[in-house]
């Protein structure tokens, strides 16, 4: 017999679906729906052969008198057990047959299952049985029969076709799993190798298939339609069902919801259950999206396009509609991109402007050319709001020069235009030129036509525009300093019921700023509980609260904060939006920096890669992460690791900082010098936490140069941003050993009387930080020479310690190293630093 034979191999042993039959049968009725195809005939024959207990199969030319004869007569040879018989949904018989063989069970053990053998709709086949008053059926779904990926694999090896995991996973996502199709497809490949042979029949060696099968998904399209061939379409779905397949088809996955619109729309509503347990559409992803498998979409694509709607609109388009219906636009917009229905999309997008700008903001920038735009203002005012706004859905961050030129044609096309614009499109010009003047530094345009389209903006009914241009406007404030003018505005944006990345971003007030650009202390302490208790999210109000705890070292009250208003890392990653978390993760960060924990805080962001890996990030939230990393990396010493992770060159501000760390600390200070040169000497450079940190960085690496006069420009300039902001993080994320030597840099300097304070406060808050972990580590001899050591000041004088404390010079150099090794300081003068901060922490205890 030929190797294409089905009959020449062993059955397929499957232990897993005889399982479901064994515990099926101890009801008395059970209902296998399916299409034709699902290997439900054959399932039955084996669980019968491996257990022993007789099988009827369903057969229509049978009358009722014979099935009850045969069970009668099989329940009188089984001892213990059942016999098992089927029947058809569709007998018209069924009611009065299932009675007389659930009444033929025997006198001893032995009973008659009756197994009814449904269609490719279960709730049509439930209804069918509850109308001839069969109740409360056992059912196994048609899913139970397909074939899953290993069962599979084990199909073409008991053929002699060799197949790895990936084949055989890519040809049930193909399939659906679907026995017959899936078995046909196997014989295909056994045919094929045998036309190809060159050992002869005899040859018991199985080949592997030819290439991977993602590459061939055309064989499981025929072998599909081979099958459809014979069993007929309506056995797999109504025509109605049909259609709605067709339309679902076009896109690679849809929302369920859409599904359920398109089958209501032709009269099928209780479709989509019934697709779904059949394996006409498969659950897709963790948002409730369903797909099309590959087959059975090229066979409804070789089945022709069924006719278009009323209004002569395609299928596709009529998709794209209820994608847009159901508040999907970005699939919508993906469908009709697909199939080239670019004047369609136009239309949908210019129909509704405001959706518009929810759609990302890459995938925006990407639609049209500027051609197509031309007589289409408020789209083209979208495109070029999505260019350059940072609040916009999806905005990576970062805005290039060659935006900002488009952005910048864009609008000029608009507003010369022949079509008016109308108050809405005038507010959206004024934002986006307002922003393109802050980019291009030109602070005092920037404020006058961000505030001239927020006042415009309030005769506008669209709160995500508005939020927008009032976060805006907040920036432009900031970049100037004027951080009671951004608070104004982001109270403004924060009053607004809309919630959009803006409106979020505003209602964290003055303390989600102080987290993320930088708002001066003596803003954010005038700002009391009450103002934190207005923030909607239970964890932004923590994380500010955390971050103002930070800021002044009080690292125990922060972690606290975040320990109880978080909770574990990634435990709940879906219950707030994923960039508070991202935030989160930035403080645990700091935290590990700052108190020398960096292996603490390199065990959450594995945590919270593991809880949300399935999660979707924008570039900025993916930057932010890998930045956490390689930061806690470089401090740990794994210097080649996090250049790994690091990647490519760095875009965004934070990014840059990080990497700048990473040259210096690798060694490569003219590489370190050349990122922070074009950063420290920009006249625009605003009082933020990350300009702060990037002069200190900046000083760090030219003192290591030897430019010593630079390196102090950079402090006094560091210093004079940080009396503003009020944040004493960035002289201290570097380790013990680098702010203490910060800290006596500061001590050489000329400083007016409010930087002056500021170091005096970093002492005291640093000395409280450090100062028990040193105590623990010294002798009590070691502190009292450390104290003698503070007494005598920064100048070395090793002969004069001996003195004080009655030893000999070189007992004092040997205490000394001692000193200096458990300290983490490299001489003297560090270590009279850390004398300081001893006695500052002494004196404010006693």
């Amino acid at each position: 017999m030929p190797r294409g034979s089905r009959s020449a191999f062993p059955p397929l042993p499957r232990p897993r679906l005889l399982a479901e039959l064994s515990d099926a049968v101890d009801s008395s009725v059970v209902l296998l729906s399916g299409p034709a195809g699902l290997g439900r005939t054959t399932a039955l024959e084996q669980w019968s052969e491996s257990t022993g207990f007789p099988w009827v199969p369903p057969h229509p030319r049978l009358d009722g008198e014979q099935i009850v004869a045969e069970a009668t007569r099989l329940v009188g040879e089984v001892d213990d057990g059942p016999v098992v018989v089927g029947l058809g949904v569709e007998r018209p018989d069924l009611t009065a047959l299932v009675a007389r063989l659930l009444a033929a069970s025997g006198p001893r053990d032995g009973r008659v299952v009756v197994v009814v053998r449904g269609t490719a709709s279960p709730s049509r086949d439930l209804a069918r049985l509850a109308e001839v008053g069969i109740a409360a059926p056992r059912v196994l779904r048609p899913v139970t029969f397909h074939l899953t990926p290993p069962e599979i694999r084990q199909l073409a090896t008991l053929r002699g076709v060799v197949m790895d995991d990936e084949d055989a996973w890519a040809i049930h996502q193909a399939t659906g799993g679907w026995v017959a199709v899936v078995s046909r497809l196997v014989d295909r490949l056994v045919r094929e190798e045998d036309e190809d042979a060159t050992d002869g029949p005899g040859d018991p060696a199985p080949r592997p298939a030819g290439g991977s099968f993602r590459r061939r998904l055309d064989e499981a399209t025929t072998a599909t339609a081979e099958l459809v061939a014979q069993v007929g379409l309506e056995d797999l779905a109504t025509p109605e069902l049909a259609v709605v397949l067709l339309r679902a088809a076009l896109a690679p996955q849809v929302p369920a919801a859409a599904v359920t619109v398109l089958s209501r729309d032709v009269g099928v509503p209780t479709g989509l259950r019934d697709l779904l347990e059949s394996r006409l559409l498969s659950p897709v992803g963790s948002e409730g999206d369903v797909a099309v498998t590959p087959s059975l979409r090229a066979l409804l694509t070789l089945a022709g396009p069924a006719p278009s709607g009323p209004d002569g609109s395609s299928h596709t388009q009529d998709l794209a509609r209820v994608l847009w219906a159901v508040d999907r636009p970005d699939r919508a917009v993906g469908v009709l991109v697909e199939h080239g229905e670019r004047e369609a999309l136009a239309r949908l997008l210019a129909a509704d402007v405001a959706t518009v700008d929810r759609l990302d903001a890459g995938l925006l920038g990407r639609l049209f050319t500027d051609a197509e735009l031309r007589d289409r203002p408020p789209l083209a005012l979208a495109v070029a709001r999505s260019l350059v706004d940072l609040t916009h859905t999806g905005h990576p961050g970062v805005v290039e020069p060659a935006q900002v030129r488009r952005a910048l044609g864009l609008v000029e096309r608009a507003e010369t235009s022949s079509v008016a614009l109308g108050p809405r499109e005038k507010v959206v010009a004024e934002l986006v030129l307002g922003v393109i003047a802050r980019v291009d530094g030109d602070h005092a345009e920037s404020l006058a036509r961000l505030a001239g389209a927020a006042a415009e903006g309030r005769d506008v009914d669209d709160p995500v525009l508005r939020a927008g241009v009032l976060t805006q406007l907040a920036f432009a404030h900031l970049a100037t300093g004027d951080y009671p003018g951004a608070q104004v505005a982001l109270r403004s944006a924060a009053a607004l019921p809309e919630g959009s990345l803006a409106t979020l971003l505003a209602r964290a007030g003055g303390e989600f700023v102080a987290g993320t650009v930088g708002v001066p202390a003596a803003m954010t302490a005038r700002g009391d509980e009450g103002s934190l208790e207005a923030i909607p999210l239970p964890r932004l109000r923590s994380y500010g609260r955390a971050y103002r705890q930070l800021a002044q070292l009080r690292t125990d009250e922060s972690a606290a904060e975040l320990r109880t208003g978080f909770g574990p890392v990634g435990a709940e990653p879906d219950r707030d939006p994923l960039v508070v978390e991202v935030l989160r993760l930035n403080l645990e960060t700091v935290l590990g920096l700052v108190t020398g924990t960096e292996d603490a805080a390199l065990t959450q962001l594995d945590v919270f890669a593991a809880a949300t890996g399935r999660r979707r990030f924008s570039a900025y939230e993916r930057s932010l992460l890998r930045s956490y990393r390689v930061e806690l990396l470089t401090a740990r010493g794994d210097l080649d690791e996090a250049a790994a992770v690091g990647g490519g060159p760095p875009h965004f501000t934070f990014e840059h900082r990080v990497h700048a760390r990473l040259l210096w600390e690798s060694g490569r200070l003219e590489e370190a010098a050349a990122v922070l040169g074009g950063v420290v000497t920009d006249p625009r450079l605003y009082a933020g936490r990350h300009s702060v940190w990037a002069l200190v960085l900046h000083s760090l690496v030219e003192r290591d140069l030897g430019h010593r006069a630079s390196s102090d420009a950079s402090l006094v300039r560091a210093l004079a941003l940080a009396t503003r902001t009020g944040t004493l993080v960035p002289f201290a994320r570097h380790g013990r050993t680098t702010t203490v030597q910060l800290l006596r840099q500061m001590r050489t300097l000329t400083l007016d009387p409010t930087a002056a304070g500021f170091v005096a406060d970093l002492e005291a808050r640093f000395g409280r930080l450090v100062v028990p972990q040193v105590v623990q580590q010294l002798s009590s001899r070691e502190v009292v020479v450390l104290d003698a050591l503070g007494a005598l000041g920064a100048t070395p004088d090793v002969r004069a310690l001996a003195e004080r404390l009655f030893v000999s010079p070189n007992t004092i150099k040997t205490q000394l190293r001692q000193i200096y090794r458990k300290v983490g300081v490299p001489g003297w003068e560090e270590a009279a630093v850390v004398a300081r901060l001893t006695s500052l922490v002494d004196r404010s205890h006693g």
